[in-house]
């Protein structure tokens, strides 16, 4: 009976060991995710390996070029930003931009259950404002997500230049996703167990028109295929490579982008039902809490990241003064006659 035991228990060790990892609807994006991509443009010798189980790969030590810092990204409401009332953007829950500008790129997601799905892009700057609508929305996820599982799709999207008033590009095509590796990776920043890596194979036809009036300029099918590993509760890729494929008879071009910086923590939103929500968020001089009265809250609490109270008032109204909070991550606490809620605040 003891041997027993003891093989049961050896057993169960190992098979934590090498548990497969699953993706779930926890990578959906929420309101205050806070991350920031960098990379190199161009690689060389870059071999991102084939498909299999348990698998080691060690991508510390890039040789690449044109290296970049990328500027950090914050998840927001899409109903305080500049399309929110394009279509595409109507749909979307989550919308990214950058965390310490209005103007540049946003993205707009639908997220739920079963899946993450891109609606829409925009471009946002003075003089050169687009946005590109998906007339098919991009799956850029499916729930939940084992080894050895794909799914795919057709796309089709069309750029519209606000400056220049028209359609200025138009993409259709198809791709195929397969969970197709997992294992542990190193990137030039962190070191990650139990990831599951993506491979991205997109067969697209592109069109361009310069001018209204004139007619779409076909230019060409581009074939390009990404691989993207997944880490567990973490939502964004912790590293992709590209591989861009633009003539058939010409070798790869690839470039590498790896997760430099992150803020994706576990259980702040843990009250998944209760409707209480900060708005706008991030926020610079104020910021509202809705759906307060009705949860009978005493007083409000607001700490930094190393859990320093910050802030602290009587419930008197549902608007608080931020404004001489420093930019940054605070976690603001609702304490009521049931319980106490937290919620995350980014201030800008």
């Amino acid at each position: 009976m003891k041997k027993t035991i003891t093989f049961i228990v050896l057993l169960l060790g190992m098979q934590c060991m090498i548990a497969q990892p699953v993706l779930n609807n926890n990578l959906n994006f929420a309101i205050g995710d806070y991350y920031r991509i960098d990379g190199w443009n161009t690689v060389n010798n870059i071999d991102p390996g084939g498909p299999g189980s348990n698998l080691v790969w060690d991508f510390e030590v890039v040789d690449g070029q044109d290296f970049f810092v990328g500027e950090a990204a914050i998840c927001v409401d899409p109903a305080g930003t500049p399309f929110n009332d394009s279509a595409g953007a109507t749909g979307a829950n989550i919308a990214i931009k950058l965390f310490d500008s209005d103007e540049g790129p946003y993205q707009y997601y639908k997220s739920n259950l079963n899946s993450r799905e891109l609606l829409a892009m925009g471009w946002y700057e003075a003089g050169n404002t687009s946005f590109t609508n998906y007339l098919s929305n991009y799956t850029d996820l499916q729930f939940p997500l084992n080894f050895g599982d794909d799914f795919d799709f057709n796309t089709e999207l069309l750029m519209y230049s606000v400056d220049m008033g028209h359609y200025i590009m138009r993409d259709s095509g198809h791709v195929y996703i397969e969970a197709d590796a997992w294992g542990s990776i190193v990137t030039p920043a962190e070191s990650y167990s139990n990831v599951l890596r993506l491979k991205t194979t997109s067969v697209i036809h592109s069109w361009y028109k310069f001018d209204i009036g004139e007619p779409w300029l076909y230019l060409g099918e581009f074939t390009d295929i990404s691989y993207n590993w997944y880490a567990p509760n973490i939502k964004a890729p912790v590293l992709t490579i590209f591989e861009f494929l633009f003539d058939k008879q010409q070798e790869s071009m690839f470039s590498l982008h790896y997760l430099a910086e992150y803020d994706f923590p576990a259980g702040i939103e843990s009250f998944e039902n209760e409707h209480i929500s900060l708005f706008p968020n991030p926020a610079k001089n104020h910021v509202n809490v809705l759906g307060l009265d009705q949860y009978l809250a005493e007083e409000i609490i607001i700490y930094d990241m190393h859990g320093r109270e910050v802030l602290k008032q009587n419930v008197m109204n549902s608007c608080l003064d931020v404004s001489a909070l420093r930019q940054g991550c605070y976690f603001v606490e609702l304490r009521t006659k049931r319980k106490s809620l937290t919620r995350k605040l980014m201030i800008q």
